[in-house]
């Protein structure tokens, strides 16, 4: 799976998944799996893992699924538009607020609550990962 994204100045990036062995942060499902016909499967990917939004504006992205391996036969391609707002404290203190609540819930999804939290990368996130830790 690779993306091409097209940033706001232009700039266009070609981004594949993570090295694996990047670090305990990085999921990746490894091995093979067979998905009956009829049936779907979803994966949670999370850009922000494979390329830093540094700047607001509308970012053109185009997902790639395609071989992985010679004799593999797959090719998919579909875009999006993510529309990255300049900073808002209040709204990042707000998802900040949503995030801890999900995280600390025990249902589906307090997992993905909590590393999304982790993964913001500004100081007004800190007291809410220290609140999330002690109570863990």
């Amino acid at each position: 799976m690779s993306f091409d994204i097209n940033a706001p100045d232009g700039t266009v990036s070609h981004v594949s998944a993570p090295d694996p062995a990047g670090g305990p942060d990085i999921t990746v499902r490894i091995g093979d799996f067979k998905l009956p016909p009829g049936e779907t499967y979803h994966q949670l990917v999370r850009l922000s893992q494979w390329y830093q939004f540094t700047r607001p504006g509308t970012y053109r992205i185009t997902g790639h699924l395609g071989p992985q391996r010679p004799g593999v036969n797959i090719s998919v391609d579909n875009s999006f538009s993510l529309e990255i707002a300049p900073p808002d404290p209040d709204r990042l203190r707000a998802k900040c607020e949503h995030l801890l609540a999900k995280a600390s819930e025990a249902a589906a999804g307090s997992w993905d609550a909590a590393i999304d939290l982790s993964l913001i990368r500004d100081p007004i996130a800190v007291p809410y990962l220290v609140y999330c830790v002690i109570n863990d």
